[in-house]
């Protein structure tokens, strides 16, 4: 019996829309027991990629502005750099917004880095993530198709720097973004298995 081939993706290739930062309209919901006593889950809300609503889900009570800004941000590096408090590279290095744009983001990151994530993000970043997984997947039709595509497959993302959510630059990371992604794949399946089996 031929074993199947894990899924890897990072950025490029056939399953780059498993990467948070695919553009993915989406709505928040079923959120409301979802992460720490620290942070604010907005059912409702419309996001434009998971990379979106997981940073600026980590200022929604301690600076909401803060979170309005990243999750209404068209540049993925602006985000990024925002939501983890770190170089000024992605916002320096964007030559599509204005001056007094870029001022403003240099503004949001110098009090992102004073501010830091909620107290208890560790414990809450994983039941969060996993939440923006499953409305992604479950309402972006087209790439619920694809994540059920890969079923019985391990799917890796392949990060060469991210040993947390990726597989990191030896291979052997955690890769929790992919066993997540397997497991909103898993409970999707046995979802609409249990509807056929009511259907008929």
């Amino acid at each position: 019996m031929t074993e199947l081939q894990d899924v890897r993706f990072y950025g490029r290739g056939a399953f780059k829309s498993f990467s948070n930062f695919y553009g993915s309209i989406f709505t928040l919901v079923g959120g409301k027991s979802t992460g720490g006593s620290n942070i604010i889950w907005h059912d409702g809300l419309e996001c434009i990629s998971a990379e979106h609503i997981y940073q600026a889900t980590k200022f929604t009570i301690s600076a909401p502005d803060i979170a309005e800004a990243i999750w209404k941000c068209n540049y993925g590096a602006i985000v990024y750099s925002l939501g983890h408090a770190s170089s000024t590279y992605g916002i320096n290095a964007n030559k599509q917004i204005s001056a007094e744009e870029k001022k403003y983001y240099l503004e949001l990151l110098r009090r992102s880095k004073k501010i830091g994530p909620p107290a208890d993000w560790n414990q809450a970043r994983v039941p969060i993530m996993k939440r923006i997984l499953h409305c992604k997947f479950r309402q972006c039709l087209d790439l619920k198709r694809l994540l059920l595509s890969t079923a019985g497959r391990k799917i890796i993302e392949a990060s060469p720097r991210d040993s947390f959510w990726g597989e990191g630059p030896y291979k052997n990371g955690q890769n929790v973004l992919g066993t997540l992604l397997v497991q909103v794949r898993e409970e999707i399946l046995a979802e609409e298995a249990q509807l056929w089996y009511y259907l008929f």
